[in-house]
């Protein structure tokens, strides 16, 4: 009998080292865009399921109170009558745990800035005094701004938490009474409740949404999400 020797075969550090880093490139090629996908299609369902849910609360109220075209707009000019227009009208209508008062920052970030220079926006500001806010039962924060005979809608789609930007976490919408009635689309605008500017005929184009969500004020951002078929494209000009 002849003895023989077995031998056993293992990777060499080298090769372990190598396959490291391999792994490594994959990981940092592949994990970012896996983030970012998530990211957008996260913000994507809070918007439409803001948006349903909102407009639900509309049907609601049109049933309990009339349709919104009657509702007593002259409650709107004052911090105490806007304060009973938003929670006659619109609060009791949604899942609300948390309602706060104008100038409160309890429920709304005050700190609120725009996606281009960094600036605080005072449209978003609880120190106007007609504006009241509160939370959702799935953590949305929500400022209504009676403006005129329409309601200007922001949420922020995580609270309080960072980074209280609009267009990242920060969204607008807005509900409109007679057609055209807003001062930025008298051209045309049906009355409803949409994305902020989504239906205006001047800002028809996707450019022209587009060149506007990439501005400073950055409003018009839910306005090219739904225009686009409720998606954030890759050409979306602002990171999540």
């Amino acid at each position: 009998m002849f003895n023989k020797t077995k031998t056993k075969s293992a990777f060499t550090l080298a090769e372990v080292l190598i396959t490291l880093v391999i792994i490594g490139v994959v990981a940092a090629l592949t994990i970012p865009t896996a983030i970012g996908y998530y990211k957008k299609e996260e913000t994507v369902s809070k918007l439409k399921k803001f948006y349903s849910t909102f407009g639900q609360a509309i049907s609601r109220s049109i049933i309990d109170n009339g349709h919104y075209s009657n509702w007593d707009y002259d409650e709107i000019k004052s911090q105490q009558g806007a304060f009973y227009f938003e929670n006659n009208y619109i609060f009791p209508y949604l899942q609300v745990v948390k309602k706060c008062t104008p100038t409160s920052n309890e429920c709304w970030a005050d700190n609120v800035r725009d996606a281009v220079i960094g600036e605080n926006l005072s449209i978003f500001k609880n120190s106007r005094l007609s504006s009241s806010s509160a939370v959702l039962s799935d953590g949305t924060s929500i400022l209504i701004c009676p403006r005129g005979s329409y309601l200007y809608i922001g949420i922020d789609i995580n609270g309080h938490k960072s980074p209280n930007v609009v267009g990242r976490d920060v969204f607008t919408f807005y509900l409109t009474v007679k057609d055209g009635d807003t001062e930025f689309a008298r051209d045309g605008s049906r009355a409803g409740f949409r994305p902020f500017m989504s239906n205006a005929t001047h800002y028809s184009a996707r450019d022209s949404v587009k060149q506007a969500c990439a501005s400073e004020v950055g409003t018009f951002c839910t306005g090219l999400i739904a225009l686009d078929g409720w998606q954030i494209k890759s050409d979306y000009p602002h990171k999540l």
